[in-house]
């Protein structure tokens, strides 16, 4: 049998109250309307430390447009922009558009195959805010088409301009 550390006929109510209670709470001496607007929040991730998601020194990507997507995609989310350092069939390096923080990335291609592995990455910004923007170099027209294809699946119909603001 199952043993429940929670009783079945608990109250919601008064559970979640409880669990609430034995959660740690960070307490913050600055008004929150001093705050910079660091949205979207992502708890757990301070503005200057988070990564690129699951991007990691070793992973691995099936192609270099598959890496760069994914890079764009984070830039996108985290309102930070990057640069290309450079660029060839067989590697790429990407900067902080800041020349002072330390964030870096450098990818190489893996031989005989198109699979691209992380070989070098630094996820901290070091920057200061003044360099993050929601409309920035990698807000391409091609990765903002496949964000809102990825919205609607295996759907073969067209979409139309209204349906896309709408969203």
């Amino acid at each position: 049998t199952f043993a429940s550390p929670v009783p079945l006929n608990a109250n919601p109510m008064i559970l979640s109250t409880v669990q609430r209670e034995k959660q740690v709470h960070c307490v913050s001496t600055v008004p929150l309307n001093a705050l910079p607007d660091f949205s979207p929040v992502h708890i757990g991730l301070s503005p200057t430390t988070r990564g690129a998601g699951d991007i990691k020194v070793n992973s691995y990507f099936k192609t270099k447009r598959e890496l760069m997507l994914r890079m764009k995609k984070w830039a996108l989310e985290w309102k930070f922009e990057y640069k290309t350092v450079s660029s060839n069939k067989s590697r790429v390096l990407l900067s902080c558009v800041d020349e002072n923080c330390t964030w870096r990335m450098r990818a190489t291609k893996l031989p005989l195959s198109d699979f691209f592995v992380v070989k070098k990455y630094v996820h901290e910004h070091t920057c200061d805010t003044t360099h993050r923007k929601a409309n920035h170099r990698q807000a391409s027209a091609k990765l903002l088409g496949s964000l809102i294809c990825s919205n609607y699946g295996e759907k073969k119909e067209g979409l139309k301009p209204k349906q896309i603001i709408e969203q």
